[in-house]
């Protein structure tokens, strides 16, 4: 048997193992955690090493500032699109950008339906709006690097977004193809993880808000703009009716930003620095101060960090200034946590994650709510 990795901490789902695999003898699979990982057919496997040559986190990675990375402040002009992002809305500026100037384009994104979180494509901008706003939990790859090999070989072009691992996963699995169809048909956005959170807990967490309400859930907001800084959580019922929550009384993302359901590599991950593995990156800019006046930024609606990290990149990251309000910085005043370091696990993280799976979550609830942060359970 291929032996992929001893320990959890060196596999971050990223599914670039399965998507090569020429016998189809790999399946990500969820543990009993929830996050998925490779498990292999015996029966179909030829052992030809092509899964444990291709993982992306078994060579050293670069650490320290890139000479020619390029950092921006940005907020979109569109009131709508602010409202439905995270942050400032750069990544939807960026697709608009990338539908623009390509005949034939698709941006693949991580969506939300029916209490799950999987990566889907648009082949329209009007659809944009289904891949905006963070998830805070491991997406369904579903076999998207697959569909982007077919496409790249149509001539088709690609923007895929997703957390570092999973663009490193994707641009591991696409090496073979020509430098030159990656080059000109292949954008990778990576947002600024800060991990992912087990889909056992969200799911249970999921299941413990519909038994709360009277009318079934249909959607969910992790970041509710109607909060400043989008520091809001809300969920949306099938008759109409809504709930809405503080972001830092919310019971799943305290467990998440304390680190007790993170995946095991978040803790240990290859990627917290400015080496990228994609050409743009995005995500919030906490702590940014204008000071110059007058003052260009409403902090309250949200400003979104970007890197270029590549030429390609960069050349798009040079559009925004199209789409809103846009200020290029030094990278060294663009410092964000996970840009030095990964996040680190709660020293109570694997009990909690046993007692995740075998507790009634109400019960789980109650004996974690103080543990994950301030609120009343």
């Amino acid at each position: 048997m291929i032996g992929l990795f001893t320990d959890k901490k060196d596999c971050s789902g990223c599914g670039a193992c399965a998507a090569v695999c020429p016998s189809s003898a790999l399946r990500m699979e969820p543990d009993e955690e929830g996050f998925r990982y490779p498990r292999i057919d015996e029966a179909r496997c030829t052992r030809c090493g092509r899964c444990a040559a291709i993982c992306p986190l078994t060579g050293e990675r670069e650490k320290g500032l890139a000479r020619d990375t390029e950092a921006y402040a940005f907020q979109h002009a569109r009131p709508e699109v602010l409202r439905r992002s995270a942050s400032g809305g750069a990544f939807t500026a960026l697709a608009e950008a990338f539908f623009a100037g390509q005949r034939k384009a698709r941006v693949y994104g991580a969506a939300f339906r029916k209490g799950k979180v999987f990566h889907r494509s648009v082949d329209d901008p009007g659809e944009l709006s289904l891949l905006s706003d963070s998830k805070y939990l491991e997406s369904d790859l579903r076999g998207c690097f697959r569909e982007i090999r077919e496409q790249l070989a149509r001539g088709e072009s690609v923007l895929f977004s997703g957390t570092p691992c999973q663009v490193d996963g994707l641009k591991a699995s696409l090496s073979d193809l020509p430098k030159e169809m990656t080059d000109h048909q292949l954008l990778l956005v990576e947002i600024l993880c800060n991990g992912v959170g087990s889909p056992l807990v969200w799911r249970k967490n999921w299941e413990y808000l519909k038994a709360q309400e009277k009318s079934p859930v249909e959607d969910y907001s992790f970041r509710d703009k109607r909060e400043p800084m989008g520091y809001g959580v809300s969920w949306r019922m099938e008759d109409g009716s809504e709930g809405r929550e503080f972001l830092l009384n919310n019971f799943y993302w305290r467990l998440y930003i304390s680190g007790l359901i993170l995946r095991p590599a978040c803790s240990a991950c290859h990627y917290a620095g400015y080496r990228r593995s994609a050409d743009i990156t995005v995500g919030d800019f906490h702590g940014f101060e204008e000071t110059e006046e007058p003052r260009l930024f409403s902090a309250a609606e949200g400003i979104s960090l970007v890197l270029g990290n590549s030429e390609k990149g960069r050349k798009f990251c040079h559009d925004l200034e199209k789409s809103g309000t846009y200020r290029r910085l030094p990278p060294e005043k663009a410092m964000q946590p996970r840009l030095v370091s990964p996040a680190p696990a709660h020293p109570f993280r694997q009990l909690a994650m046993k007692d995740a799976a075998a507790l009634p979550y109400e019960v789980f609830r109650k004996k974690y709510y103080l543990l994950a942060g301030k609120g009343n359970p």
